[in-house]
């Protein structure tokens, strides 16, 4: 009889381990699939203010090299600066002369308002006071690409 009574806690051991397996196994895949759904649906990273960054050193290195404000600069900006059109839909790229107040951008001007008073929320404002020739400018890069990106890679 003693014999027998071995075997059941022998046998109740192993059910216990393997019920303790199985409840592990079921919180890892919930904590996994948590982990997955909080990357594909979370709130993401902006990469505006970035975009707007790495333009600017663009449309700065061309501003040095080229007169922005003489006639016909306007219409081959893209080209004459080597930016992709396409990209650059939902952007600004505006120069102001600081002492004549003479103007110059290509893009959406209502962004540079919105820059003004909202300052950086939802937009990537980048602004800079530049020297070329002895003037000073005001270089304003502004994009709104909506490219937003999650931390899974999405």
């Amino acid at each position: 009889m003693s014999e027998m009574i071995k075997l059941n806690k022998r046998g109740a051991a192993g059910r216990w381990i393997g019920l303790s397996m199985f409840i592990g196994i079921l919180i890892l895949i919930s904590v996994f699939l948590s982990w997955g759904f909080a990357i594909y649906f979370g709130e993401g990273y902006d990469f505006n203010q970035a975009e707007s960054e790495v333009l600017f050193l663009a449309v700065e290195k061309c501003f040095m090299k080229y007169d922005f404000f003489e006639e016909g600069v306007k219409e081959s900006i893209y080209e004459v600066c080597n930016l992709n059109k396409n990209s650059l839909e939902e952007a600004l790229i505006y120069a102001k002369e600081i002492d004549s107040g003479e103007e110059f951008f290509v893009g959406i001007y209502d962004f540079k308002l919105r820059c003004q008073l909202y300052g950086d929320e939802g937009l990537g404002c980048f602004s800079k006071e530049i020297s070329k020739e002895g003037k000073k400018f005001q270089l304003l890069i502004v994009t709104d690409q909506s490219s937003r990106a999650i931390f899974g890679g999405k």
